[in-house]
């Protein structure tokens, strides 16, 4: 068999070299074609290998730094969803204080995580959020994986929703003090670190049901991104080459021995003899008889007819990413009322978007409360005091509720000022049309908890009465001062002695 083989290898040879060279052609084809984008049509299985899932996070990223449309897209995300900040408030004073005290960690850097967090959920199209707690005081430090270092999940097989482990290859950089050099430690295969299903909060979007992992966003505008990019580069070297012109001589009457001389002096550029023939200087006075024309070639390439192909790139932009042409510099098809009209699609996108990080964020915070009620920091149970209005009055309850279900208030800044005035009298007018009710117009202006905002308007009604009270009792004492208080026995007396008088 073995003679075979040789034999078949020595008279194959050429044939052999031929196919791999075939073969490494087509995979380099293959892997081009991946890198723009492409994906196979007769691939059975939803789920991206790491491989492509990494090519798609690190094409995304690097479009992100680069690119001023792909960078605009993940900043309007973020301006819109986070703006200045998110701010959280409970009436539990010590979880407060333990929320704050979270959030304030110098290490956590919250403020700007807040950003990151919104921008990398927009690049890589998931998040992985690792906890560290301390085992003793229950403090939580929290820091962002990168996607491509995780390259498994590991689930429950006897309940495919909980995750076991996450598997997590890298390598890692160890600065050493005495040789002032960083040291390479690689955790990948045998050696990778599996980091428990509980210590990792994991956030994909963009995906299915059946998918492990989050794709990114910016995945389906990547290819129309580069289109326009391309485009833009190709118009202006035509542009370019219209601003560039030549001069064409034109010599009537003229022998073709002469004009051969004529053409030799032209072309030599320190040709100082009498008489050669160059073109004009800038700004100079040409003079020329019968016999010699100057005139000027300039190319006519018509850049305006094509804004209308870049714009149709830009809009296939606009369409995957859900931001419309004027948020990337480009107003001239726009006016007010069609921008509010248009915008109302991404509206809902960042509405979404704010919910969706309100969730991760309750999330973050009570695996924050968590972690200190485990350590003992925390009780277990609380009471909460809940003060409300039934039938017109007003009651007073003291509930014992798991501290970690202690109910938290999260507030983003609104994404519209100028429609708040047109959308409340909207909902006054549907309360007095009596089409609409209190608590369900509050919550629509975005009251979460209207049970407790209904005890705070009784709470000032109650205020406002009390002070108009006062006031009033104030002003009868001091009409009483100006206009003595009538006396009957006096009226009497006086009566009687004006009597006696007379």
């Amino acid at each position: 068999m073995g003679i075979i083989k040789n034999l078949s290898s020595f008279f194959l040879k050429d044939e052999l070299i031929e196919h791999k060279k075939a073969l490494d052609y087509l995979s380099e084809s293959l892997q081009e074609l991946k890198e723009q984008g492409w994906v196979e049509l007769n691939k059975t299985d939803k789920e991206l290998t790491i491989e492509e899932l990494n090519l798609i996070q690190n094409t995304a990223y690097i479009y992100f730094l680069k690119n001023p449309l792909a960078g605009q897209i993940v900043n309007l995300k973020t301006y819109f969803t986070i703006g200045a900040g998110i701010s959280f408030s409970t009436k539990a004073e010590e979880v407060q204080k333990v929320l704050n005290k979270f959030w304030d960690d110098k290490d956590n850097k919250m403020f700007t995580k807040q950003i990151q967090m919104s921008n990398e959920l927009e690049i890589y199209g998931e998040l992985f959020i690792r906890f560290f707690v301390n085992e003793y005081s229950g403090d939580t430090k929290i820091t962002l994986v990168d996607p491509s270092e995780i390259t498994d999940i590991i689930y429950d097989p006897d309940n495919p929703t909980r995750v076991l482990y996450y598997k997590r290859e890298y390598v890692e950089k160890r600065f050493n003090i005495e040789t002032k050099t960083y040291e390479e430690i690689p955790h990948e295969g045998m050696d990778a670190e599996l980091i428990e299903g509980d210590e990792i909060f994991h956030i994909p979007i963009n995906n299915v049901s059946t998918g492990k992992r989050g794709i990114s966003p910016l995945y389906r505008v990547i290819p129309w991104i580069r289109a326009y990019k391309n485009w833009l580069e190709d118009r202006l070297v035509i542009n370019k080459a219209k601003s560039i012109f030549a001069w064409e001589e034109k010599v009537k009457s003229i022998g073709a021995k002469l004009m051969q001389q004529m053409k030799n002096k032209t072309e030599n550029a320190f040709n100082n003899i009498v008489g050669a023939t160059k073109p004009p200087k800038t700004g100079s006075v040409l003079i020329e008889n019968e016999g010699v024309e100057w005139s000027i070639i300039n190319a006519d390439v018509n850049a305006s007819d094509a804004f209308e192909d870049g714009r149709a790139i830009k809009l296939m932009v606009c369409a995957g990413s859900n931001i419309f042409e004027h948020y990337f510099g480009d107003a001239g098809e726009a006016n007010l009322a069609s921008a509010k009209a248009m915008e109302l699609p991404m509206l809902k996108e960042y509405q979404y978007r704010q919910e969706l990080f309100r969730w991760i964020y309750r999330n973050i915070f009570r695996k924050v409360i968590e972690n200190k009620v485990d350590t003992g920091e925390l009780p277990e149970e609380i009471d909460m005091t809940r003060t409300f209005i039934k039938n017109q009055k007003e009651e007073t309850i003291t509930e014992t509720i798991k501290t970690v279900d202690v109910y938290l208030d999260i507030d983003f800044p609104p994404l519209t000022l100028t429609d708040i005035k047109e959308y409340t009298e909207a909902m006054a007018k549907q309360m007095g049309m009596k089409i609409r009710s209190r608590q369900s117009a509050a919550q629509n202006l975005g009251v979460e908890n209207w049970e407790e905002e209904e005890y705070r308007i009784f709470e000032d009604e109650r205020k406002d009465n009390a002070k108009a009270e006062t006031q009033k009792k104030k002003m009868k004492e001091s009409s009483y001062k100006d206009y003595p208080e009538f006396n009957i026995n006096n009226y009497r007396s006086s009566k009687v002695r004006d009597i006696h008088e007379e």
